[in-house]
């Protein structure tokens, strides 16, 4: 009984002294980037698989994707930590604003990726991009991450769910 005590006293003392230990940084913000990491890695495989890319390929494609990917996240933080008090009109132009932005970044890198995929890989890239923002919105939308955008119309015909 005695050892049992010092062994859970021992136990306790040891995982205080890991939380400590433990950067101070929110719970939240270290999910995020581990869930932001796992998603990368996870695109870039895909990417990669489904590109059939050679080795030499993978090893300019991914440096580069990686700093792609980071500038587009960037954008949308960005626009969404703004949009948290805003009115539905200063909503819809951030709205707007984060897609000039997006595009803007998109346009930055399309000479890029052109030197390093062939015109077939680059053409399947840009779908393939599309089809994986889409997984991940339909995703996120399921688990209720983000509600849907509103209508302006309150006439118009809602989309049906899925």
């Amino acid at each position: 009984m005695r050892h049992t005590i010092q062994f859970l006293l021992a136990l306790f003392f040891a995982i205080s002294a890991a939380a400590i230990a433990r950067p101070q940084q929110p719970r939240h913000e270290r999910n995020r980037e581990e869930v932001n990491q796992q998603l990368f890695e996870a695109k870039c495989t895909e990417m990669c698989c489904r590109l059939k890319l050679t080795d030499d390929q993978k090893a300019k494609f991914v440096p580069l994707y990686k700093e792609y990917d980071t500038k587009i996240r960037q954008v949308w933080h960005k626009y969404r930590v703004a949009k948290k008090d805003a009115t539905s009109a200063e909503k819809e132009k951030m709205h707007i604003k984060r897609q000039q932005k997006v595009q803007e970044v998109r346009l930055k890198y399309i000479d890029d990726f052109s030197k390093i995929l062939t015109e077939e890989q680059f053409s399947q890239f840009l779908r393939i991009e599309k089809e994986m923002q889409n997984r991940v919105m339909l995703r996120k939308n399921a688990r209720g991450g983000k509600r849907p955008r509103p209508a302006h119309d309150k006439n118009a015909r809602q989309p049906a769910n899925p």
